[in-house]
């Protein structure tokens, strides 16, 4: 039976990277939070709606 398997890489958009390049420690901060909470979204999405245990 075929088996399929995805890799997912999640990274801001290139503006992102530079306004946190460019910005203060709050900035990035903020970014990274921001960030990291639509990484835990999206994952929990994959896990929910798309992924299938065998």
């Amino acid at each position: 039976m075929p088996l399929l398997g995805l890799e997912f890489v999640f990274r801001p958009q290139a503006s992102l990277i530079v306004l946190w390049v460019l910005g203060d420690e709050r900035t990035r901060e903020v970014i990274e939070r921001a960030h990291a909470r639509a990484v835990a979204k999206a994952l929990a999405w994959l896990e929910d709606e798309v992924a299938e245990i065998r």
